[in-house]
């Protein structure tokens, strides 16, 4: 409960600051878009055991990202977005390890888990024409909406060659995932004729989904975006 009402935490405090945000633009005479983005991204995870001796990166996992956005300007060539979405994130991994001389090759795992995003972040246009480049950097705060999330299971190969669980019923159960976590993102994209753009985003884990002894987890993306402001097209 007290992390559901983290997320409400946060989700509120972006409500306030659209709110802000809003009420500037009212009073300054600034231009406000609002729009829908949809596209998909690689996600992918960090694993980092200083227990188990190995750090490495799973195969990556596409996904869909849909997100709705409110993007306030301040003139023509700078804006604040504030955008709240929807992610599939995830990782594939294949369990092919070495032991006393003979190969294992457990079948491949594939993990998919949905995700809210609430995002705030500055974008800078470099040029005030039909076709308008741009950057955009920000962060954003991402909430695990499966309940049986902090259940999750996933298994990992010692130096040894022994195959460990590490969470659900396993030996290292009750590991205390984190449903919530901070990221980074920094993207490019271009605007064509201010209603339709294309971005390409990378987002990475400022915080951990795991934090513990045992093993840390850490979470990024690149993704791929069309969006549409929607307010351009009347």
């Amino acid at each position: 409960m007290n992390k559901l009402n983290n997320c409400f935490s946060v989700i509120g405090l972006m409500a306030a600051m659209v709110c802000m945000l809003l009420s500037g633009n009212q009073a300054a005479g600034q231009s406000f878009n609002y729009g829908v983005q949809i596209g998909v991204g690689s996600f992918n995870e960090k694993w980092n055991s200083e227990f188990f001796g190995f750090t490495e990166w799973k195969e990556a996992k596409s996904g869909l990202i849909l997100k709705g956005f409110g993007e306030l300007n301040h003139g023509s060539l700078f804006s604040t977005r504030l955008e709240i979405g929807f992610l599939k994130k995830g990782y594939n991994t294949d369990h092919v390890f070495e032991h006393e001389g003979v190969t294992y090759n457990l079948p491949n795992f594939s993990y998919s888990y949905n995700t809210l995003t609430v995002g705030l972040s500055e974008k800078i246009t470099f040029l005030d024409s039909k076709l308008q480049p741009y950057i955009k950097a920000g962060i954003n705060f991402q909430y695990v909406l499966e309940p049986g999330y902090k259940n999750r299971s996933i298994f990992i190969v010692s130096p040894t060659g022994e195959l460990f669980p590490i969470g659900g019923s396993g030996p290292f159960d009750g590991l205390g995932w984190n449903y919530g976590t901070l990221h980074g993102n920094l993207a490019i994209g271009i605007l064509f004729n201010r209603w339709l753009f294309l971005e390409i985003d990378y987002n990475q884990g400022l915080t951990k989904a795991l934090d513990k002894t045992i093993m840390q987890i850490t979470e990024r993306y690149f993704g791929i975006t069309l969006g549409v402001n929607i307010n351009q097209l009347y």
